[in-house]
């Protein structure tokens, strides 16, 4: 998910950023001359974790219950969200209403349990803080017993770092494994009938390997070089042909990171264009973050009437009303800007 922008921060991102490509892209005819598979010698190897999507999960040994019930352990036939966290975690805090969102739109479907661990707190202080919490945390708070989770659950999957998410599904296996502002999606892929864990596994290899492209292309475009920059674009085209073009969240984070990330060395707004494009596509223009990913890409070119157009549509596809406040007054800025042009 990408950081929301307020307007004056959009003002000044925006008078510090270098000039964009006002031509035809060169590196979109580039595209055609790149060799993907000689390219992708170069790719890390996916390597299996211990714990991995498919696998049984493994014991969930609780100590302390803060909030909601839970004897411990999980029942086949329900649903899981296995959420780990921390006091002293800014990104876990900040992560709380959407699990609790999460929570109310699958209730009586999923169980969400946010499971504390490494923290430095005594279980007095964490039931106060958890308490303190409120309506922000509206599911099923517990603490590990001893250091159980984070032995058994996170360091065999290779995660390093909290928040982190384990889906089980209703056989009691894993079915996906990530932050949980990123869980929406394959929650819901996990409650359709049919669902299939060793399909998921293929599609976090695919991510995975989106990933290693993506670092690639940004290789190219931060490292300070015109040429550099070119190929990382060319290579980015080439991608919304093949690896890229079925990865809507990485394609949007890629346009993203290219309109506004420091260390670019060519901002290049058709690239962003292209990508966020693909992925509106992909989302079936539902996603409004993607969308007001393009609707930026499309100020960075130059078209303020287009860029409206797009936010417009971003405001429209948001469905929670604090995010609409935020696009629309991205969207008065675009407005602003198209009469000032007009003028």
């Amino acid at each position: 998910m990408k950081r929301k922008m307020t307007v004056s921060a959009l003002v000044l991102a925006c008078s510090a950023m270098l000039p964009m490509t006002a031509t035809a892209d060169p590196a979109r005819e580039m595209a055609r001359q790149v060799n993907l598979e000689q390219l992708a010698e170069q790719l890390p190897e996916f390597e299996r974790p211990q714990l991995w999507i498919g696998d049984p999960a493994p014991e969930l040994e609780i100590g302390a219950v803060f909030k909601g019930n839970h004897s411990g352990g999980l029942q086949r036939g329900t649903v899981y969200v296995v959420e780990t966290w921390a006091t002293w975690c800014g990104p876990c805090i900040a992560a709380f209403p959407h699990l609790t969102k999460l929570q109310e739109q699958h209730e009586g479907d999923v169980k969400i349990l946010g499971v504390n661990i490494w923290d430095n707190k005594s279980e007095s202080e964490i039931a106060k803080f958890v308490e303190d919490q409120g309506d922000r945390m509206g599911y099923t708070v517990v603490q590990e017993r001893g250091t159980t989770v984070a032995d058994n659950w996170m360091a065999p999957a290779g995660r390093r770092g909290i928040p982190s998410a384990f889906i089980v599904d209703r056989e009691g296996r894993i079915a996906w494994m990530g932050h949980p502002m990123r869980m929406d999606e394959p929650l819901q892929r996990v409650l359709e009938p049919g669902f299939s864990a060793t399909a998921e596994a293929e599609r976090a290899k695919r991510d995975h390997r989106a990933n290693a492209w993506i670092s690639m292309i940004w290789e190219h475009v931060t490292a300070g070089d015109d040429a550099k920059a070119k190929q990382g674009y060319a290579l980015g085209y080439a991608l919304l042909e093949a690896d890229l073009k079925d990865q809507p969240e990485s394609l949007n984070r890629i346009a993203w990171a290219v309109l506004t990330a420091r260390g670019v060395h060519q901002r290049n707004a058709d690239f962003a264009i292209a990508a966020a494009t693909r992925a509106c596509e992909l989302t079936e223009w539902e996603n409004a973050s993607i969308i007001d990913t393009l609707a930026r890409a499309y100020y960075e070119k130059g078209d303020n009437a287009k860029a409206a157009e797009m936010q417009q549509k971003a405001v429209d596809a948001a469905t929670e009303e604090a995010e609409k406040d935020d696009y629309r007054k991205v969207l008065d800025y675009y407005r602003q800007q198209q009469a000032s042009a007009g003028g």
